[in-house]
């Protein structure tokens, strides 16, 4: 028997041998010689599956050092203050009570009960610090004060205050002619801009022999009083000055002020007061102004006076 091999395939397939299956035995043989690389490219796959691995997780490391390690992170970094306090305090209306919790705060539900409230710190003096307008009447002369007008700015507002129905009399006393002059001061200025909500008067006007003083109630704050410019002043039988105000100048010396207001100058021409337990001591040559200086830039006093 002559066999010979007639033909060969890119499948290796035997032709003209009988019985015998050529085709399988050949792919076996090729599949034993395969394993080997088979086995390498298994191994590559897994070590490229560990770099895929190791990658992601370097990443994530990455990412988590830069979002909780990295100080220029502010709202996520971990070794700040607020990132390690684990407790947080929550109010129920934090326009009246808000909290903050530390570290050692315990869990649990607080209730605040309100027994009084606070008001605000205030320093009061005895006196009043704004001084009353005044003037020496001319008792000779308030028998032609009658039709007298002057000017007065309250608050801003500025009114004609004409002085109506003085009876004078020479068979009057000085202090009965004052006490006229005081009703009729009153009445012309409550005509001129009304009394307040409580039907009470805007003005306090008094006398202390021929010393005619005249200042404003609570409330009420900025008085001057000045010279209609007409020939109907009453400004001249009053004694009062033209612009004449409650209002005090920062100019004038405490020396000055004395006259106006309760102030105590001591022999050694110094006028000493307490702010907040400590001693101050100003001359009664210093002006008011140099005086508020001087308290507001004592940082131990931590006042302001304006």
């Amino acid at each position: 028997m002559n066999n010979t091999i007639q033909g060969f395939s890119s499948q290796l397939r035997f032709t003209g041998l009988s019985g015998l299956d050529t085709e399988t035995i050949i792919s076996k043989l090729m599949m034993a010689e395969r394993i080997p690389l088979d086995s390498l490219k298994q191994k590559r796959t897994v070590i490229e599956w560990k770099q895929e691995a190791y990658r992601d997780i370097s990443s994530s490391l990455i990412g988590f050092k830069s979002k909780f390690f990295d100080i220029i992170n502010r709202s996520s970094y971990m070794l700040s203050k607020n990132s390690i306090t684990p407790m947080k305090a929550e109010s129920s209306n934090s326009s009246f009570v808000t909290a903050n919790a530390t570290a050692d705060a315990k869990p649990g539900v607080y209730n605040i009960k309100v027994k009084k409230l606070a008001t605000s710190a205030k320093a009061e003096s005895d006196g009043g610090i704004s001084p009353k307008i005044s003037g020496e009447v001319k008792i000779e002369e308030l028998a032609n004060l009658q039709g007298k007008k002057m000017v007065v700015t309250l608050d801003g507002v500025t009114k004609v205050v004409t002085l109506e129905n003085f009876e004078y009399s020479e068979g009057l006393t000085e202090p009965e002619l004052m006490e006229k002059l005081q009703q009729t001061l009153h009445r012309a200025l409550d005509k001129a801009f009304g009394l307040k909500d409580k039907g009470d008067s805007k003005f306090i006007v008094n006398y202390d022999s021929k010393n005619l003083t005249i200042d404003t109630t609570e409330g009420v704050t900025k008085l001057m009083i000045s010279d209609p410019n007409d020939g109907t002043s009453a400004l001249s039988v009053l004694g009062i000055d033209n612009g004449a105000t409650n209002r005090i100048d920062l100019r004038r010396t405490l020396e000055s002020l004395s006259q106006d207001i309760p102030l105590n100058i001591n022999e050694a021409g110094k006028v000493v007061f307490t702010i907040n337990g400590k001693i101050i001591e100003a001359d009664k040559n210093d002006t008011l102004k140099s005086v508020f200086e001087k308290i507001n830039n004592d940082q131990i006093l931590n006042v302001n006076i304006s």
